[in-house]
């Protein structure tokens, strides 16, 4: 159950991104979709996921800002979500680009 409710939550928030970004593209604001993997906090740490080897929050932190500054709309601010975002950026731009939102 656990799992469930964290990948639902994920979900949820990647939604919430998806209708903020339309929603708020008429006056100029930039809606940044993080997807982190594995980072250096209370959750992940005395976890299984602690051997992942998770990034700093540090670290993470300076890829969503190279976001921001770039104007992505996705970000996969370490090395496990970048490569889960590699498989996922063809399908996501092309709901974005058709106006598909879920």
């Amino acid at each position: 159950p656990s799992v469930s409710t964290y990948s639902a939550t994920k979900h949820a928030a990647f939604c919430m991104t998806q209708a903020l970004r339309v929603s708020l593209k008429e006056q100029g604001t930039l809606v940044v979709s993080v997807h982190p993997g594995p980072i250096q906090t209370d959750m992940i740490i005395g976890s299984d996921l602690a051997k992942l080897d998770p990034e700093t929050p540090e670290d993470c932190a300076k890829e969503i800002v190279a976001s921001i500054e770039s104007g992505d709309f996705l970000c996969f601010p370490d090395r496990k979500s970048k490569s889960l975002g590699k498989a996922y950026q063809p399908f996501a731009q092309h709901v974005f680009e058709n106006g598909n939102m879920y």
